[in-house]
């Protein structure tokens, strides 16, 4: 280290050992400002507490709407159904797409393997 910065470590040194020796308590206006910060913390704390939950409340909704729709297409046997087969050399491949329509949603659709006779 340089003769400078030990200098100046000590100094700082000094300075806070001054600090904490010291019996004069903090001012009125350095109070105030921590308050201050303090309350800037929480308010902040309690908008991010808000906006977590509507987000959590909106995914739950979300999810809601989803498995209803999963349930819906799985029991509804009608609707526009179109199966497409692929084949590549020895490898053959059916997929098929069912569309359902109810009234919370609208022209929905479901990849999937095409069902084999059985079901």
């Amino acid at each position: 280290m340089k003769q400078a910065d030990r200098r100046a470590m000590r100094m700082v040194k000094r300075r806070a050992v001054a600090k904490l020796r010291s019996r004069i308590g903090e001012s009125i206006g350095e109070t105030l400002v921590s308050l201050l910060i303090s309350a800037l913390a929480l308010t902040m704390l309690a908008g991010a507490i808000t906006a977590a939950t509507r987000v959590i409340t909106q995914s739950k909704t979300k999810m809601s709407e989803y498995y209803a729709g999963d349930s819906a297409m799985a029991a509804h046997s009608g609707g526009a159904t179109i199966s497409v087969t692929l084949t590549t050399g020895t490898d053959t491949v059916t997929l098929s797409a069912q569309s359902y329509q109810n009234s919370s949603s609208i022209g929905t659709v479901a990849y999937g393997p095409a069902p084999s006779s059985g079901d």
